[in-house]
Formats: C-alpha cells, sequence, structure tokens
C-alpha cells in the first residue's frame, strides 16, 4: 500500500512539469486554433562567436535549414488563409492586428530557439523607424537589403553573417560578401564594419560592391517604387536587381505590400492576394557571349521553373538562381497585386 501511495505521489508531482513540456497551439481571439507552431525540422546547427551567430557544420546543412524553414513558412500562411477564407483583405488585415498573429511566426519561433538576433529582426525594426517618418525614401528603405526572403534573412545575424563548414560569410547592405577562411569572430566584425580598414589574408572578397559595365548588369541593384492604387492609402513597392552571391548569381525582384491605418497617418504592413515574376538574359563573363534565357515566379524557384500560383503575403520574392560568373544584360518583372477585387499587373524592364 505504501509503494502505491508513493506512486501516485510522485504521479502527481510529475504532472504539472510534464503538461509544461507540451507545445500548445496558438488560439486567436476569434476563438479558432490556428497551426500549431511545432517544428518538425531536425536542423543541425550550433551558435558561435558568443551565441550571436547560426554555425552550419556544410553547405548541405545549411541548404536543408533553408528548404525545411521554408516548408513551414509557406504551410504557416497557407493554413492561416485557408481558416479565414471568407474575409476580405480589410478584415483580415484588421484580424492580423487585434490578435498579433504574424506571418513570419515560424521564422520567429526558429531565431529565438537559437538566442539569435537576426537580420530579419532587424530590418523589420528598421521598417517600423522608416514607415514612421512618412517620407519613403528609397535610399533608406530597409527592404533594399541585398538579402532578400526572410527565410534567409533569420539565418543570418544582423551584421549579416552566418558560418558554414568553419567559414564566416559575410553579406554586406552594400550587396559585397566575404569570406573569413579561418572562421575568427573579431576578424569577421572588423570586416562587417569596415572592410577597406581589414587588410588579412583569411579574408577573401565573394563580392565586391560595384557598377555594371557598358555590356551587363552586375552586383547592381536597381531601385524601382512605385504607388500602383489611385487611393493613397496603399502601397506596393517593389524591388528589381541583380547581384552575386557566394556560390550563385541571381536576378531577383520583390514586391512588399503597405497600407495607412484607418483614420490614422501610421502605416502598417498589408496581407493581400500579390505575386512577382522575374525573366531576362543571363550572360556569362567572358564578354558577355553566351545568353540564357530565363523565366521564374514565387519564392525558392529555381532555374527554367514553371511559374508558381499567387497568395495572400505582405511581400513576395522571385528569383532566378544562375550560374556563379553570370551576368544579367535584360531583366523584365511583371508584378501582380489586388485593389478591390481588381486584378492590377504592372511590368518593369531593366
Amino acid at each position: 500500500m505504501k509503494n502505491i501511495q508513493l506512486f501516485f505521489l510522485l504521479f502527481a508531482m510529475l504532472l504539472p512539469g510534464i503538461h509544461s513540456c507540451r507545445k500548445e497551439p496558438q488560439t486567436l481571439k476569434n476563438g479558432k486554433t490556428n497551426l500549431l507552431r511545432q517544428s518538425n525540422c531536425q536542423i543541425e546547427v550550433s551558435s558561435v562567436c558568443g551565441n550571436t551567430m547560426l554555425s552550419f557544420p556544410s553547405q548541405a546543412a545549411y541548404d536543408y535549414a533553408y528548404d525545411c524553414l521554408f516548408e513551414e513558412y509557406e504551410t504557416w500562411n497557407d493554413n492561416f488563409d485557408a481558416q479565414h477564407a471568407n474575409l476580405n483583405d480589410e478584415d483580415l488585415n484588421d484580424l492580423i492586428e487585434a490578435t498579433g498573429w504574424d506571418e513570419e511566426q515560424t521564422l520567429i519561433d526558429f531565431e529565438n530557439s537559437q538566442g539569435l538576433y537576426s537580420l530579419r529582426t532587424k530590418l523589420r525594426a528598421d521598417e517600423l523607424v522608416w514607415l514612421a517618418t512618412g517620407t519613403f525614401d528609397p535610399l533608406t528603405d530597409p527592404n533594399n537589403h541585398y538579402v532578400d526572403d526572410p527565410v534567409e534573412q533569420a539565418l543570418l545575424n544582423d551584421k549579416g553573417m552566418i558560418m558554414i563548414d568553419g567559414e564566416i560569410f559575410i553579406y554586406r547592405e552594400d550587396g559585397s560578401i566575404y569570406r573569413i577562411t579561418n572562421g575568427d569572430c573579431n576578424l569577421a566584425l572588423s570586416v562587417a564594419a569596415d572592410p577597406a580598414s581589414v587588410s588579412d589574408p583569411n579574408v577573401v572578397v565573394v563580392a565586391a560592391a560595384g557598377n555594371p559595365d557598358d555590356n551587363c548588369k552586375f552586383k547592381e541593384r536597381n531601385r524601382k517604387d512605385t504607388i500602383w492604387d489611385s487611393d493613397p492609402n496603399k502601397m506596393f513597392r517593389w524591388y528589381l536587381k541583380f547581384s552575386k552571391g557566394a556560390t550563385q548569381s541571381k536576378a531577383c525582384a520583390k514586391i512588399v505590400n503597405f497600407k495607412r491605418k484607418s483614420n490614422t497617418s501610421d502605416w502598417r504592413r498589408f496581407r493581400t492576394m500579390c505575386d512577382v515574376e522575374v525573366s531576362g538574359q543571363a550572360r556569362s563573363l567572358d564578354n558577355c557571349t553566351r545568353v540564357d534565357s530565363f523565366s521564374v515566379g514565387c519564392p525558392r524557384v529555381l532555374f527554367n521553373q514553371n511559374y508558381c500560383a499567387r497568395k495572400k503575403r505582405i511581400r513576395r520574392v522571385g528569383k532566378s538562381n544562375l550560374g556563379r560568373d553570370a551576368k544579367i544584360q535584360r531583366l523584365d518583372v511583371a508584378g501582380y497585386y489586388e485593389a478591390g477585387g481588381t486584378a492590377i499587373r504592372r511590368y518593369l524592364t531593366w
């Protein structure tokens, strides 16, 4: 009898702890239960440099992390849209503001699990400051950063740094990329702050900030900002660029949606149906002699892959991953959004 009593006593003591380890679903204020934010990604990652930067043991480990986080991000968003398919854009965005639901919550959860202050977090904070000014200066727009999609931004720290296979990569706002071959954290911080002040054989310039040559676009961004809607309270901004990455070059276009809050001068991110396509001609570095045409659609699409479905998002990124030494001779963008139930498409050629 004493053993039975002791068992039940121990079970009662352990029960609260067992319950506290469960991942509870998020419940919105309207009573609906949203997607359970329990990651199924088995990501092989550690923190280095005083827990300020993520470290992946290989490029394959990084690629898996990106792919898995991307799929979770899409599922999180798709489930939310399916749950609230009966709401128009205004009511949907009012619900988001009232409940605090976040399009990037799965990425926030990942960052929190790693204790990472990411580039994504920094740029979102900078965006709030930028919107508050009301001037919308394209030169200070945080969305002009060379690292485009939120999943990539969530894997980099606030200074754009990440370690892969013992080497540190630094993605600077001006489009330049540096590799620290010996993984020295202090050296990486110096390069991130001011590359020109550092002279060290362990610093490799992967891509330098620069201007296009006479024939091709290379390591350049072309900022295009416009208000598509006749309603002055809605702003749809897009960005078009070509850049050289650590392992490949890419052509990229992005659309970001904003709307002024009702009866205020404050702007907020606005979730609506949108997409972006990017197409053009890529040429090799040898005097731009080889031509490769490409046409791609929404996030994470690969070279020559078919156009993908438009969805409700705050931002959409279309990019074509090209050869490491490619240049762009022509770049075309088609951006889509809906206004008052009307489908509108705009085009831009670079």
